[in-house]
């Protein structure tokens, strides 16, 4: 069996203060993504399906920082809301009385990222080499109804710690 995730993300960034004018830079921006993860199992005897479990994100990228021609540093807010769920059918045929889709349960939520980030990176002119350290605490919640009837609440917080490298190129 495979198993499939994409997502796609699109976003802006809008440069407030520039080094040269104001001894630092600064941008904000926003940024909006969808991801979907395809379960293993999307379909049972073609009677029980499985939908994908979708996530949005909403992101208010913040950073400060300087650079030179052989670095850059950067750090700032990290702040994200996201929206996920996904969805359990039954598809009844004509023949048992019930016919049509009906759903068995259903599990979705939200969720509130607050925290910061800080980079470094070194190279030379356009081509550098980055690390950045993200922290950020997760303020989510879920919500599993099945069979009809309301459900189950759930606090999912979370302390989040994401280290992430990478080749960065200006141009």
């Amino acid at each position: 069996m495979c198993q499939r995730e994409s997502a796609l993300r699109g976003g802006v960034r809008y440069q407030l203060l520039e080094l040269d004018r104001h001894g630092v830079d600064l941008t904000v921006g926003l940024g909006v993504a969808r991801y979907v993860y395809e379960f293993p199992v999307g379909s049972v005897l073609d009677i029980v399906e499985l939908e994908d479990f979708e996530r949005w994100q909403l992101d208010l990228p913040i950073a400060v920082g300087t650079r030179g021609d052989w670095y850059r540093v950067w750090g700032g807010p990290r702040l994200m809301l996201t929206t996920f769920g996904t969805k359990l059918t039954m598809n009844l045929p004509a023949f048992t009385g019930y016919a049509g889709e009906r759903e068995l349960a259903s599990f979705s939520g939200e969720g509130f990222y607050v925290g910061g980030q800080a980079g470094a990176a070194l190279g030379y002119k356009k081509l550098f080499f980055g690390v950045e350290l993200t922290m950020v605490e997760l303020i989510s919640s879920g919500r599993l109804d099945a069979f009809g009837q309301e459900g189950l609440e759930v606090d999912i917080d979370s302390f989040i710690v994401y280290p992430s490298f990478g080749l960065m190129g200006e141009f």
